[in-house]
């Protein structure tokens, strides 16, 4: 997971945009855009065919079993094998992150939520997933903070994301074997938190 303060590093080479998400700031924006495909004549039918699969697994309870490691594992490698397929490269078209809410500075956080693990929320965008916005944590803290006056880091700790995965559908492209989008199920990582991990 890339820290918010790096994203910039990661969406290099393209000129940045604003996204204007109510009244709040825009943080980064990598516009990739490269040689598209078009959209196929069955386009509704095949999201349409995914969106029911995705809510059909969420009644049943399936998307709670992606906390399971060999489970999600499992579904993952499936997907992975759709994405092979169709060239997939996460840095394809626009992606944005924006700052919904919280406080990304990690003493004023600690001082706020007397949390040693405080997280902040972003607005991800992605314009090739369904959902296109997914809010998102992100730890405050690079090390866990005791929550008293003295705030002191202790340094053999680390923050980390507390994982979540959510059900998506992707459009990808690979000229070289379809000049048409494909639509596929994925899972995308969408942290609710963040927990202190101590040396083991």
């Amino acid at each position: 997971m890339h820290s918010l303060h790096s994203v910039s590093s990661v969406y290099s080479e393209r000129a940045c945009v604003p996204l204007q998400v109510s009244s709040l700031f825009w943080l980064t924006v990598a516009a990739g855009r490269k040689e598209e495909c078009i959209e196929p004549e069955n386009k509704d039918e095949v999201v349409s065919a995914l969106r029911k699969e995705i809510f059909r697994d969420i009644l049943l309870g399936r998307g709670t079993l992606n906390i399971i490691p060999e489970y999600r594992r499992s579904i993952l490698a499936e997907y992975d094998a759709d994405k092979k397929s169709a060239s997939y490269r996460d840095d394809d078209g626009l992606k944005l992150l924006t700052y919904l809410v919280g406080e990304s500075k990690c003493r004023r956080a600690v001082e706020e939520t007397r949390r040693s693990c405080p997280h902040y929320v972003v607005m991800d965008y992605d314009e090739h997933r369904e959902p296109a916005s997914i809010a998102k944590s992100m730890c405050a803290c690079t090390r866990c903070m005791e929550s008293l006056p003295e705030m002191h880091a202790m340094k053999t700790s680390r923050c980390q994301p507390v994982p979540n995965y959510v059900p998506v559908i992707r459009r990808v492209c690979h000229r070289r074997i379809s000049k048409f989008y494909r639509y596929i199920r994925d899972l995308e990582l969408a942290p609710v938190g963040c927990t202190c991990v101590l040396p083991s």
